[in-house]
């Protein structure tokens, strides 16, 4: 069975933020030491997937928890293949330390078990933002055609950062 790589970004909450003691706690208990994304942590929609990528090698749920992954599942309600507009920051936030973070994490030869890398970086490179409203007025659809002609291009350079690096380093 292939796995669903589609992920979510949760955002944790509370006016104390990422630094607060309760949001620390919360982020332990998923199993993320800490997050920079805008008090967003990237989540698996899929269980099977979420347990595929706990089932990894240490080294290797290490690498996604450094790069702001959690161990648990959230799903925004977003169809495969798509995620909420709004979370297009943070979601290259994570994609862009999933990049840096391969300079400080050996993964040569570690167990991926079931997950599946190929996969995953063919899933960012394919998932798509989607409005959740159509805006209103002209101003307003002139700005979001705008935006829909340049964030497939915003998107492009991190992701195909980790994946060359990915490629290079790996060769997978």
């Amino acid at each position: 069975m292939s796995l669903k790589y589609d992920f979510d970004m949760f955002a944790l909450g509370g006016e104390g933020g990422k630094d607060s003691a309760t949001t620390q706690g919360v982020l332990n208990d998923v199993g993320v030491a800490h997050t920079n994304a805008g008090n967003k942590i990237a989540l698996f929609r899929n269980r099977e997937t979420a347990e595929a990528l706990a089932g990894a090698s240490e080294k290797v749920r290490q690498y996604f928890l450094d790069s702001g992954f959690g161990l648990t599942t959230f799903a925004s309600g977003a169809p495969d293949g798509f995620y909420p507009e709004t979370d297009e920051d943070a979601r290259l936030y994570v994609i862009n330390a999933l990049t840096v973070n391969l300079g400080s994490h050996d993964l040569s030869g570690e167990d991926f078990g079931a997950f599946d890398m190929n996969d995953f970086l063919e899933h960012i490179d394919t998932a798509e933002p989607m409005t959740w409203e159509p805006p209103q007025g002209v101003a307003a659809l002139a700005a979001w055609g705008l935006t829909r002609l340049t964030a497939p291009l915003r998107r492009l350079m991190p992701i195909a950062a980790l994946g060359l690096v990915v490629f290079a380093v790996y060769q997978i």
